[in-house]
């Protein structure tokens, strides 16, 4: 199963390169837009009306990817779907890049076990014939036939570095970690020059590591890419 699931995932990728991108391709670079695209068609969410249904990316998830780096800062308002977004595709990337290493770290054991939810959620509604076997299924840890990992955790449980190879990280609401210089500091060591690192936090005060990092990049002092996501960029709170 997890070799034909494997060549399902490589003439799905071909297919996708070979349609028409042309507008895909005006926000994201042909290769990112193609994983887009496998997102918005093939993993299933639980909206905000408990309905579920395709992840088909909103304004402030779009313009995150128009906006993709190696190293980036989001300085996010509440409920726009932008982890929701990052994790979608790393899991893709998880799916079609053999022996990938993927990193989620949240601050707190119940936003911990939400991530966990939604990665247990796009594996289950994927289609059979491309759904690959979790050789090992815990509650930090899924590993698929492939060689790939998402390891996902709560701030503090697990340090990177050292050693550690990881080629996609998330550090979602890192604003309310009590030691994220620290955590920051293995991840970084951990990440190749080609891999992503992506730190996000609603903001939390005019103190602390996070907030000293976004003024760093105000001041283009720093080597993360700082994308602010503001609350109306969600339709929902307009009148």
């Amino acid at each position: 199963m997890d070799c034909i699931a494997g060549n399902r995932w490589i003439t799905l990728w071909k297919e996708l390169q070979g349609a028409r991108l042309d507008l895909a391709t005006k926000l994201y670079t042909p290769d990112l837009a193609t994983k887009l695209m496998m997102v918005e068609n093939l993993l299933y969410i639980v909206d905000k009306e408990a309905q579920l249904r395709l992840l088909k990316l909103n304004f402030a998830q779009q313009l995150l990817f128009a906006n993709w780096s190696h190293q980036m800062i989001l300085l996010k308002s509440r409920q726009l779907g932008i982890s929701t977004a990052i994790l979608a595709l790393f899991f893709i990337e998880a799916q079609i890049t053999p022996g990938l290493v993927v990193a989620i770290v949240s601050h707190e054991d119940y936003a911990t076990r939400r991530l966990l939810d939604k990665v247990d959620l796009f594996h289950r509604y994927l289609p059979e014939q491309m759904k690959s076997k979790m050789f090992h299924d815990s509650d930090n840890e899924k590993a698929f036939g492939n060689g790939s990992t998402i390891y996902i955790g709560t701030a503090g449980q697990r340090a990177f570095g050292r050693g550690d190879t990881i080629h996609r990280v998330l550090v979602s609401e890192e604003a309310h970690y009590t030691d994220a210089e620290k955590l920051l500091s293995g991840l970084r060591e951990a990440v190749p020059m080609s891999g992503y690192i992506v730190r996000e936090s609603t903001p939390l005060g005019d103190s602390g590591y996070f907030y000293n990092s976004v003024q760093e990049c105000i001041e283009s002092k720093s080597d993360y890419k700082l994308v602010p996501f503001y609350w109306w960029y969600d339709k929902s709170y307009r009148i």
